[in-house]
């Protein structure tokens, strides 16, 4: 089954030698009682089989032998839950002989045949305790076969080690569903901007958990699967919570609205934000600091390039960002923390003070880019050494989101700058020639 059987195959030539590699599905997890949360595959496992089934693993090493461990075919159970593959057509996505299926109960008996006379297991331990402590007792019962001659893995290795890197760089079937899901929520966005102006025209005001169910039957109703994550509404200065959750607030015909919310298709994320007045028309303030930001995401954009980083993006970001700061005057007098943690009013209108000092970091704290993919805040190394970011390379997908945030408790600002907050965010991958929007 492409291209899941070319990646196993792919990461087996990763593989040292004389290696193992297990992958498990997780664990159910209990909302409350007897109800649980819906099942999410583990990105790596999802990312390296498409399976979407719990109690499924996968064990393989580095000479190419590939075992797979799934639920047994049951009507009655499949009546409750659902139907599952079974090891007739796991066999068949993989073409592997029957033999190499198993059911899960069959797992930690293979698993130390397969540790037999192995240097290293790769696992990605720390995420179940209950199965971490059951892997160490089989590479302990392993390693009790040393008298006859036998050897065990010395080495325990996090599997993200291998795996990581290769879900960093995106191929083109992952960015065509990464396309298809940024296109579900970018309507949906749209969808959104224009339903919140007719509730404001027809009612004068529109509430955060209106605007956040619409945005998210939007995502059902355009072909999702999920959300991504928790979709962020947020209405005037409620919007300086950065990962605000409540949606109990309330937009009048002068707010600004920051939506951030993405579908999820088959696993994959995206993550937009957009900021909109929701009458459909910025007050004077309003406009000068949706055009800073607008502006600092434009010049980050034109960083996005392969051989660049992203902390050229980031830096991209800032100027901007300092330039339209200075213009509305805001550094004129700021509260701004010492290298003893003490808090004491300054002034500066040098953009090379400011820029060296991270005083901007008052209105914009968070960084502009993540990586993106069957995470949302998806896996792969930042940095090639400490304070050294790595190269952009072709098939690396990830966030632009420049912002400016204004809470309305910083009472040294203007008046008409409190509470107002704008970011915008888009999402990007990197190509042979530029990027991908």
């Amino acid at each position: 089954m492409q291209p899941y059987s070319d990646r196993i195959k792919k990461l087996q030539k990763k593989m040292p030698p004389g290696s193992v590699l297990l992958l498990t599905s997780p664990a159910a997890a209990v909302r409350n009682r007897d109800a649980h949360y819906p099942f999410r595959q583990s990105s790596d496992l999802l990312y390296l089989t498409g399976i979407w089934e719990e109690d499924f693993s996968l064990l393989i090493n580095s000479d190419g032998d590939i075992n797979m461990f799934c639920q047994v075919k049951d009507p009655e159970r499949e009546r409750w839950v659902g139907s599952v593959l079974g090891a007739d057509e796991v066999a068949r996505r993989f073409n592997l002989p029957a033999e190499n299926v198993f059911t899960p109960g069959d797992l930690f008996n293979q698993l130390q045949k397969m540790l037999e006379n192995r240097k290293a297991l790769y696992y990605s331990f720390g995420n179940n305790s209950e199965l971490d402590t059951k892997i160490l007792k089989v590479i302990h019962s392993a390693a009790a076969n040393t008298r006859g001659g036998k050897t065990a893995p010395d080495t325990l290795v996090h599997a993200s080690t291998l795996v990581h890197e290769m879900r960093l760089h995106k191929d083109e079937y992952e960015i065509e569903i990464m396309q298809k899901a940024c296109d579900i929520s970018a309507r949906a966005h749209n969808h959104l901007i224009e339903y919140t102006r007719r509730l404001i025209a027809n009612e004068g005001k529109a509430t955060e958990y209106e605007m956040k169910a619409f945005i998210e039957a939007e995502f059902m109703r355009g072909g999702a699967d999920f959300t991504a994550y928790g979709s962020i509404v947020a209405s005037g200065a409620s919007a300086t919570v950065l990962h605000y959750e409540r949606n109990g607030g309330v937009a009048g015909k002068n707010d600004l609205v920051l939506v951030d919310a993405g579908a999820e298709l088959q696993g994959y994320a995206s993550d937009i934000t957009r900021t909109f007045p929701a009458s459909g028309k910025f007050s004077g303030m309003q406009q000068q600091v949706y055009s800073i930001v607008l502006e600092a995401q434009k010049k980050s954009l034109l960083s996005c390039q392969p051989g660049s980083d992203l902390g050229k993006v980031h830096d991209a970001t800032i100027k901007v960002l300092v330039e339209g700061l200075l213009e509305m005057g805001v550094f004129k007098k700021f509260p701004f923390k010492n290298k003893d943690g003490k808090e004491e009013m300054l002034s500066s209108n040098s953009k090379e003070e400011i820029l060296e000092k991270k005083y901007y970091r008052l209105f914009y704290m968070h960084l502009t880019s993540h990586f993106l993919g069957l995470d949302v805040h998806d896996v792969g190394r930042y940095y090639d050494a400490p304070e050294k970011h790595r190269p952009l390379e072709k098939g690396m997908a990830f966030t632009v989101e420049p912002g400016l945030y204004f809470p309305a408790e910083d009472d040294f600002l203007r008046p008409e700058l409190l509470g107002i907050v704008v970011r915008i965010e888009d999402d990007v991958v990197i190509t042979s020639e530029g990027h991908l929007n």
